[in-house]
């Protein structure tokens, strides 16, 4: 028997064995016992641990009916992984094959074969559609509360905050209109029972939509996972705009001479927020490796921003030349403090000046000015990182107002 496969030690212990031949621990010791495949305990070990020849597993797999081998790996891989997820593609990675079911979600098929792990998938997918038609009608008797379990435990990749978020806006819900209500009855109705609720409860208008944003993505994916056959309209409620603060040039120029004399080190967080736009965390977490600034284009990488993505940010002059006065290192470029020192420092400087700002503000001013000064809209959404471009019209519609205000000024006299 010759070894095709140098890549793994002939003989292998029970863990590693179980591993690489995807066979349960207590099963392979039955098969070496039965003499199906070569193995024995280890004398030397005081677990009475196993030994077993992986040229003779692998003759014992090939043996087999290929196809109830691979029946059996599929419904166990879907099993273990994602069974509420469509497996959607084979990857490579690091010489093994896995089944990926979204972004972020991955199953490894524990194979090097590409001919096996193309079967195994294949199968897979078969093994879904059946468990999604055999399990219909049970499917849709799912109740909210069993649903807020599966769902919570499958938002992996997400953010703690916005899990949080998640967890508690889902709570409200069955509480609202009871845990024990079957998903297919959550109708726009109830969704009106939620909100009334809340408003009783002095829940604010805004708090309330926000739960409202959080319940409509779960929705969103019980469609996906064909629980619900359409997802209820869900109605924001009506609040009034909120009005972004607008500092005159002439104040932002006080308010960063201010910044330069009262602390440098927010004089630099407070230059980089206003021309780039980027979050008070986006700016904290900022390190020298991701600083271009001798490139024919200086530019910055924003890592783990609030989508879970990295953003590249243009640098303006101003920016380089704040930047180029502060020694390089591998490390955070900005002073190596909390997010809400910084909140407090900007309070600080507020009082001392005179003229309130938080960091968030100066994003929206950030903004504000970009549109203000013509820049494509899209390319500000970019800029600031605007999954909705919803999100980056409504400065647009802030600096019209702005404008309006400003030509009531006007007068010939």
């Amino acid at each position: 028997m010759t070894d095709s496969d140098p890549l793994y030690p002939r003989w292998m212990r029970l863990k590693m064995a179980a591993w690489y031949s995807s066979i349960g621990k207590q099963r392979l010791i039955a098969l070496a016992q039965d003499g199906h495949i070569k193995g024995f305990q280890d004398p030397d070990s005081g677990r009475g641990d196993w030994i077993f020849d992986r040229l003779s597993i692998d003759a014992y797999r090939e043996a087999r009916d290929p196809y109830l081998d691979l029946h059996e790996k599929a419904k166990r891989y879907l099993a273990e992984s994602y069974p509420m997820l469509r497996p959607r593609r084979l990857v490579l990675r690091n010489g093994i094959w896995y089944t990926e079911f979204q972004r972020g979600k991955w199953k490894s098929l524990r194979t090097r074969n590409q001919k096996e792990a193309a079967a195994i998938f294949e199968t897979m997918e078969k093994e879904w559609v059946l468990h999604r038609i055999n399990k219909l009608d049970s499917d849709r008797q799912v109740s909210l509360a069993e649903f807020i379990e599966d769902y919570l435990e499958h938002r992996t990749g997400m953010s703690i905050h916005t899990v949080k978020q998640d967890r508690n806006a889902l709570a409200y819900l069955a509480d609202a209109i009871g845990g024990g209500t079957l998903l297919t009855l959550i109708n726009a109705k109830r969704i009106d029972e939620f909100k009334t609720v809340c408003l009783a409860r002095n829940v604010k208008p805004q708090s309330v939509n926000s739960y409202l944003r959080h319940i409509k993505s779960a929705l969103n994916t019980a469609y996906e996972w064909e629980l619900i056959k359409k997802v209820p309209k869900i109605k924001q409620l009506p609040v009034n705009r909120k009005q972004y603060k607008i500092l005159t040039p002439d104040q932002i120029d006080e308010f960063v001479t201010a910044a330069r004399k009262y602390k440098p080190d927010l004089y630099h967080l407070l230059v980089f927020y206003l021309w780039t736009g980027a979050r008070r965390a986006e700016g904290r977490r900022l390190t020298w490796p991701d600083v271009h600034l001798d490139t024919p284009q200086p530019h910055a990488v924003l890592r783990d921003t609030k989508g879970k993505q990295d953003r590249t940010v243009p640098l303006a002059q101003p920016v380089v030349a704040m930047l180029s006065g502060i020694r390089r290192d591998l490390g955070p470029v900005f002073a190596r403090v909390h997010v809400d020192t910084i909140t407090d420092w900007f309070a600080e400087l507020s009082k001392k000046c005179g003229i309130k700002a938080t960091p968030h503000d100066i994003r929206h001013i950030a903004v504000t000015y970009m549109i203000a000064n013509g820049l494509n809209h899209t390319a500000v959404q970019e800029i600031l990182g605007h999954s909705q471009f919803s999100t980056t019209q409504i400065y647009v519609h802030l600096v019209k107002d702005h404008l309006h205000k400003e030509i009531a000024k006007l007068r010939f006299e």
